[in-house]
């Protein structure tokens, strides 16, 4: 008996879960109460908070019981009729009943998702950690338009990017991207700013970088140095949603300051207007988002969308061999029903907010669309978690909505324990996966050709962390060995090169080589499980600035190796 089918109550909560070796544990009656309590009850639902959503694919004919006047979602009235025309565009609709029952909102998704690239290459890069000989204490929308050049002129056509998810004005900042005050909108901090002088410390101090480039923004901002007339008409388009959100940013900065609203508002296309120019430099390049699991519990999206979440609860993962005691990441759940009764409008936001400015998305444990591990609430003196199930055919729904109009494909990061249904969904949706050479068992030559392959991830050792023996385990040395043929003491260039062109026969779609890797750097991104004080996670420069790399002969080699793998040619520009 699997996962899937053991019970599922109406809250969601399941009766338990297998770990990774295969052991079933039985979710706990104080738990089930405790997660219960902190989600209200859905039995509660009715009347007048009934929400009548119906999903259907794009092409369909469907009768309907009764006859529905069809409002498109951009306001064109098509009128009543007694079926669903297979017409009907991807979108958001309202079916409203003509004997005046309650309305119907309608989703219609496209049978698939758009098509990720056949076979291409690229870089993944933590490009605040990316930084130039321009770069003003942290790598910024600037340089990654540098490395797209620099990748483009390679034959490489891809760069996966960490988040640009909007951080808290509040200090000290907060340095993981992935715990981000809100997804909805982007971080200021990484503007090139006109006027300021370079700097690259040896760690990066995010109030520091803010402290000196807020005062520049401000000058710029309060002189009316840009294009007025583009921002107001972007202004009004957002609307009360980007109001709402500048106000939250503003009465934390400073609210005794005038127009620091506005300020925020206008930070927030600025930031948009710089992440066009990457595309704009290197238009062959396909820059991919990513989109982290959830938010800071004290943050602008929880304080936007606080009557949807289950207060208390954080997000987290079980016990396993890799943490005895589990992990909480301190995450703010939402409550499936509650979600659902919103007819996912922060879900629809979220994604669309997400896709924009990038030709794909990568979607930071996807499984989090079907379950999320919730541990109880503190307050509740119980302790434990549970799966929560989602109704994940509806969120894939809304996700091949945002990502057909944006016109974007997405990869989900699917490492880990994963549901079969998990990868039944991606496979029917058109997701690619991840696959990962450390967590890899097989050859490259037997990844998932449905995927994107890269060697390591923010998370895991560097190559050169690896074979210094400053980070990872013998179990990744011999790994490398297998892969390479190399003998303990070969030099590192030769290294990254030998494991370089071992990746490259994977069959996956999508290639990607990691900026630390190219740079032979030691230290990971992030360590999971340690503190700030304990280790300067995400906080880390590249030893090389971009000069230095696209000096580099390794990174010449590996892309040569990388494009004859997938047929790609270098761009001379």
């Amino acid at each position: 008996m699997t996962a899937e089918q053991r019970g599922v109550d109406a809250w969601g909560i399941s009766d338990g879960y297998f770990d990774i070796e295969g052991i079933w544990h039985e979710t706990r009656d104080d738990v089930r109460h405790a997660l219960r309590h902190a989600m209200g009850d859905p039995a509660l639902l009715g009347g007048n908070d009934t929400r009548n959503l119906w999903f259907v694919v794009e092409g369909e004919r469907h009768a309907l019981w009764n006859s529905c006047r069809i409002v498109l979602d951009d306001g064109t009235d098509w009128g009543p009729h007694d079926h669903l025309p297979e017409t009907l565009p991807v979108g958001y609709h309202a079916l409203e009943p003509v004997d005046g029952s309650s309305p119907t909102y309608l989703f219609v998704r496209p049978a698939q998702m758009p098509r990720p690239p056949e076979r291409a290459w690229g870089v993944a890069a933590q490009f605040y950690a990316m930084m130039s000989e321009q770069s003003q204490g942290i790598g910024d929308l600037a340089d990654l338009a540098e490395l797209a050049v620099l990748v483009q002129h390679h034959g490489g056509t891809i760069i996966v990017v960490n988040p640009l998810h909007a951080p808290s004005p509040e200090t000290p900042q907060q340095n993981s991207p992935y715990y981000a005050s809100s997804r909805l909108w982007r971080n200021p901090l990484f503007l090139r700013v006109a006027g300021l002088a370079p700097s690259r410390p040896a760690l990066i101090d995010r109030d520091q970088v803010w402290a000196a480039k807020r005062p520049e923004l401000w000058t710029e901002f309060s002189n009316d140095a840009y294009d007025v007339e583009k921002y107001e008409l972007w202004k009004q388009h957002e609307g009360a949603d980007l109001q709402r959100y500048a106000s939250w940013v503003a009465a934390r900065d400073d609210p005794s300051i005038a127009d620091n609203a506005d300020f925020h508002s206008w930070l927030q296309w600025k930031v948009l207007a710089q992440l066009a120019m990457v595309s704009t430099a290197a238009p062959n390049v396909r820059l991919i988002g990513d989109l982290a699991i959830g938010f800071d519990p004290g943050g602008a999206d929880a304080h936007e969308f606080a009557e949807l979440l289950a207060t208390g609860c954080r997000i987290g993962s079980p016990p396993d061999a890799f943490n005895a005691f589990g992990q909480d990441w301190g995450l703010p759940p939402f409550i499936p029903w509650r979600l659902r009764r919103a007819a996912y409008e922060p879900l629809i936001r979220t994604f669309r907010s997400a896709f924009t400015g990038f030709h794909g998305l990568r979607i930071d444990h996807v499984m989090g669309l079907f379950r999320q591990f919730w541990l109880t609430p503190i307050e509740s003196g119980v302790l434990g978690g549970a799966y929560v199930h989602f109704p994940h055919d509806e969120m894939l729904a809304i996700l091949a909505i945002e990502a057909s109009r944006a016109n974007a494909f997405v990869i989900g990061e699917d490492l880990g324990t994963v549901q079969p249904v998990v990868w039944e969904a991606m496979s029917r949706d058109g997701l690619l996966g991840t696959t990962v050479t450390w967590f890899s068992p097989e050859q490259p030559i037997d990844y998932r050709r449905a995927s994107l392959a890269a060697i390591s991830t923010h998370d895991l050792p560097t190559i050169a962390g690896v074979w210094n023996g400053e980070d990872g385990d013998e179990s990744m040395v011999e790994r490398v060995r297998l892969l390479t043929g190399l003998a303990p003491g070969a030099p590192l260039e030769q290294v990254v090169l030998a494991m370089h062109t071992a990746l490259a026969v994977a069959p996956s779609q999508i290639i990607v080589a990691t900026v630390d890797d190219l740079c032979l750097a030691v230290d990971r991104p992030n360590l999971p499980g340690t503190m700030d004080f304990e280790r300067a996670n995400w906080r880390i420069p590249l030893p090389m600035t971009l000069e230095q790399l696209a000096a580099s002969t390794l990174f010449t080699q590996v892309a040569s190796i990388l494009n004859e793998a997938t047929g790609s040619g270098a761009q001379q520009t």
